[in-house]
């Protein structure tokens, strides 16, 4: 396969597909754990995430192939005007595959479309995936007390005609 291949539009995730959800939280290791939730992290806590996530989150968006969710992107309201905290996840056999750079354009569709004006993603220093992913979107990046935090300024989508529905269809497994 090739690595840097086309992926399928990101989809937007509802509770119905919590099982998905839940079957890729569960897959992580320990080490990714730590590295996406800044701490070891339970089977239980994953549950917890799962329906907060879906309940809290403004959006969140997946990437499908072969039926099954490969990484997700969740966006949570800051409080900061116009900025989304944004949090991604991609499954340990579908990494640097494109499927984070994927999850990323879909975000920052969903934010211009929706008159938010930037990403935000605050992650470990030593979360190295996620700092080439930030980088490579052109976020800037600031460091403090061990956390990384990028900004991406995100340009509002142009209407033409009717505004778009969003960046995503709605998921089917």
């Amino acid at each position: 396969m090739n690595p840097r291949r086309q992926w399928p539009a990101a989809v937007r995730l509802h509770t119905e597909h919590e099982p998905e959800l839940v079957r890729l939280l569960l897959g992580l290791d320990r080490a990714s754990r730590v590295a996406r939730f800044a701490c070891a992290t339970s089977d239980a806590a994953l549950l917890q995430h799962s329906q907060h996530a879906l309940a809290s989150a403004v959006w969140v968006g997946g990437i499908v192939v072969e039926r099954q969710l490969r990484g997700l992107v969740e966006l949570y309201d800051s409080g900061d005007n116009g900025v989304v905290e944004a949090a991604f996840l991609v499954e340990s056999g579908w990494r640097r595959r494109g499927v984070g750079t994927a999850l990323m354009c879909a975000a920052k569709a969903w934010v211009a479309d929706n008159g938010r004006s930037a990403v935000r993603m605050i992650f470990l220093a030593s979360n190295w995936p996620m700092r080439r992913l930030a980088s490579g979107a052109g976020a800037r990046i600031d460091i403090a007390f061990g956390e990384m935090i990028a900004d991406l300024s995100v340009e509002p989508a142009r209407e033409v005609g009717s505004k778009r529905q969003g960046p995503a269809h709605d998921m089917v497994l």
